[in-house]
């Protein structure tokens, strides 16, 4: 009779996919009713990855990306509700309110890492004041 033990693969070579940015993003708004956030780095992560993102209200403004590989950031991308998009590793990521009905309100934006099993990476607010 032979027993096997089964130790560990820890050991082997080469880098694995990371689909997890670390540390966690965390966008704030970068004023009362700015309606926009900071530019925020998405590091860690080994290959792109697609982020989701939904506001709690849709009747009152669209919510618009940017990202770039510095924080000079590219073109404004308007999202629909539960739209998303690809972010490479180490590029920058800033949301900004894109077109609204009132003068003024605010709405919760969840962003979630449709790569990483739809998990939440953030929640903040973003209110606009005309």
């Amino acid at each position: 009779m032979r027993l096997f033990t089964v130790v560990s693969n820890s050991f082997r070579s080469g880098g694995g996919v990371d689909v997890t940015p670390t540390p966690t993003p965390n966008w704030t708004e970068t004023g009362t009713y700015s309606g926009e956030t900071d530019i925020v780095q998405i590091q860690g992560i080994s290959q792109a990855i697609t982020l989701q993102v939904t506001w709690s209200d849709t009747n009152l403004f669209d919510v618009g990306v940017q990202t770039g590989a510095t924080t000079a950031l590219g073109t404004q991308v308007d999202l629909t509700t539960n739209g998303t998009f690809s972010i490479s590793p180490n590029y920058y990521v800033k949301f900004i309110i894109s077109a609204w009905s009132p003068t003024t309100f605010t709405a919760t934006v969840t962003v979630k890492n449709v790569s990483d099993n739809n998990t939440v990476l953030d929640t903040f607010t973003l209110g606009y004041l005309d």
